[in-house]
């Protein structure tokens, strides 16, 4: 089995990076998640979570079940979730990254699409889906080095969704811990800029004028596709606050 998948042919002739995942598919997701994330809040006490100190994993359990089961419900709860539009999310899947030097980086969320996307080649339709990485926000979980740093740097740097030009940063936020009051100004800094190839200043998503609980950075990867020599380039990532 020694070189199994390994050097230049991995992905065979497939073109990267994948489309651009439409914004209606992305409203269509993250109304899923605001409804998942609704019920969640409704169990919270039955799962034994202190709502004051989230923690990652539990959470994130609870909400990828309660995702697969929004996805298969009759009638649906969320237009356009269903099981014709989307696979069933995956939670901390095992995932090669854009350096092939590792098959076991996991994400936390992976919202796979129903069949292969126009424009998406057979070689890497593994790879293609919307990439999720989820983060507490409160005082024991400091943005900077818990979402930053250990979070949003993943896709940056092409360790995931290498193959896409859009991901997902998932917080879940304590009351008074906001994008514009805990995100925005750490964005702000020249040295975490640098570290996170920012190429623009967040933008609001959806094309709205003001950010609320939603936001959009872009970063320039340098990471190389070693079958072709091509540059990942930009990758858009959309931040999502949820409060407890």
């Amino acid at each position: 089995m020694r070189g199994l998948l390994q050097g230049r042919n991995w992905l065979g002739n497939a073109e990267l990076p994948h489309p651009p995942i439409m914004d209606g598919v992305f409203r269509v997701i993250e109304n899923a998640i605001r409804e998942a994330w609704c019920q969640v809040c409704d169990s919270i006490d039955s799962i034994e979570i202190n709502s004051k100190q989230v923690y990652e994993d539990q959470v994130t359990e609870v909400l990828w079940k309660k995702l697969n089961d929004l996805r298969l419900q009759e009638p649906l709860p969320i237009a356009g979730f269903s099981e014709d539009q989307f696979e069933s999310v995956l939670r901390e899947g095992n995932w090669r990254d854009c350096q092939n030097s590792s098959i076991d980086k996991q994400p936390d969320l992976v919202f796979k699409f129903h069949g292969k996307r126009f424009g998406v080649s057979s070689g890497s339709h593994a790879y293609d889906g919307l990439f999720v990485e989820c983060k507490p926000i409160d005082g024991q979980h400091p943005v900077k080095k818990h979402y930053l740093e250990n979070g949003l740097s993943r896709f940056a740097d092409g360790t995931y969704a290498w193959a896409m030009q859009d991901a997902m940063m998932l917080g879940y936020a304590i009351k008074g811990f906001t994008i514009d009051k805990k995100l925005l100004p750490m964005l702000s800094g020249p040295s975490q800029q640098a570290l996170l190839k920012m190429s623009s200043p967040p933008a609001p998503c959806h094309g709205e004028k003001e950010i609320s609980d939603c936001c959009e950075t872009q970063h320039d990867r340098d990471c190389v596709y070693q079958h072709s020599g091509v540059r990942a380039g930009l990758i858009k990532v959309r931040h999502l606050w949820l409060e407890n």
